[in-house]
């Protein structure tokens, strides 16, 4: 967990880092590091160690779920600072492996400023969104994986007091 740098409200990378590793134990377990956040720039960073396969490579279920958490954490922060109670998911994903993954690795995702106003202004009129991103993984500099998935965003409804 490194820097932050928020648009909006915000939002303090380290404590959103504890706590999306708290509530997704399979992250914790892949020793997954929030590197970095700029508001339109979310890099999560993975060892190779915990994440190995049977070839001594990384694992592609472990690619799969950083790219995954990338995006989906991406989206969730651009809404968080935007003071939005949200639910995000993930509703479909589709990987490319471009070359094995033999050290520590790091997935990217982008959001311009542009599409961060249209899902907000969708979110606010619709109270839901759905965003595609594309999300690539790194070994160094060499992208070594992409993923192309889509998000579905939705308000969560504050239940009334009793």
């Amino acid at each position: 967990m490194r820097s932050a740098t928020p648009v909006g409200n915000p939002v303090n990378l380290p404590d959103f880092a504890a706590r999306v590793c708290q509530q997704i134990p399979l992250l914790a377990a892949m020793q997954v590091d929030f590197i970095h956040y700029s508001g339109d720039a979310l890099s999560l960073g993975m060892p190779l160690a915990p994440n190995i396969n049977d070839k001594q490579t990384g694992f592609g279920g472990s690619i799969a779920a950083l790219a995954t958490a990338c995006g989906w954490a991406l989206i969730s922060l651009a809404l968080k600072e935007e003071s939005l109670n949200v639910d995000v998911m993930v509703i479909k994903s589709e990987m490319h492996y471009l070359a094995p993954v033999t050290g520590d690795c790091q997935a990217r995702g982008e959001m311009s400023p542009v599409e961060r106003m249209h899902m907000l202004q969708q979110m606010t009129t619709k109270g839901r969104v759905k965003k595609e991103l594309v999300l690539e993984v790194y070994l160094g500099e060499a992208r070594v994986a992409t993923c192309k998935a889509t998000y579905l965003a939705k308000l969560v409804q504050e239940q009334p007091s009793v």
